[in-house]
């Protein structure tokens, strides 16, 4: 099954660090400098909309444990620093905790893996060095003194984000007990609420569709 996330607004999963003094927050990349939405935020955003759906009172909350696993699996770490150290936490956090019956990928460019692959060629070559900036730009913010109408001093922020863009996840069951027969439809009416993602998605970045598809139909 493929999760596709269509981006409508500029986006930021970020790896927690800044860019000296010119950047205060930077955008994960691929190892070829693409920029993805690593899986274990993913999974967060989806445990959050099941958790809206159990306040509802539209889905039990033991079945959100059976999907995702123990809560302890979505801690608040600092984002990655890239897709092998977000692929080395997942491992460990294998072994401390009792791992849901989902299996969430990164969602990345790229519905397949060919196509996944064409595009980590396409990064790999330097003459599409700057088409490949191209997809990420830098916006500054200040806080502003509403009595004088001027910018308070030390306030100014810059955060790099990602354009807007699809990225496709792998999303599979990977367990035999048979709760596994209804979970595309659990994803599926939670998907709506997934609005935003990422950083700041709560100060308009990251407004985004989400839709389950399977081979071509959603």
């Amino acid at each position: 099954m493929k999760l596709v996330l269509t981006l409508h607004e500029p986006w930021q999963a970020g790896t927690g660090r800044g860019d000296g003094p010119e950047c205060d927050a930077i955008v994960v990349r691929t190892d070829e400098g693409l920029p993805y939405l690593p899986g274990r935020t993913l999974k967060g955003l989806l445990r959050e909309a099941l958790e809206t759906l159990v306040e509802a009172g539209h889905l039990d909350r033991k079945r959100v444990a059976v999907l995702l696993g123990d809560p302890a699996m979505a801690a608040d770490d600092p984002e990655p620093a890239d897709k092998e150290e977000d692929d080395r936490r997942g491992e460990l956090r294998r072994f401390k905790t009792t791992a849901g019956a989902l299996r969430i990928g990164s969602a990345q460019l790229g519905a397949d893996d060919e196509e996944r692959e064409r595009w980590r060629h396409w990064a790999g070559d330097s003459e599409h060095d700057a088409l490949k900036r191209d997809l990420c730009r830098r916006l500054s913010s200040t806080s502003m003194d509403p009595e004088t109408g001027t910018a308070r001093q030390r306030t100014l922020r810059t955060v790099e984000v990602a354009v807007p863009m699809t990225l496709v996840a792998d999303i599979d069951w990977e367990s035999p007990e048979a709760e596994g027969a209804h979970w595309r439809d659990d994803i599926r009416r939670a998907l709506p609420l997934l609005r935003q993602l990422g950083g700041s998605r709560h100060r308009g970045f990251g407004r985004c569709t989400a839709m389950l598809e399977d081979g071509g139909a959603a």
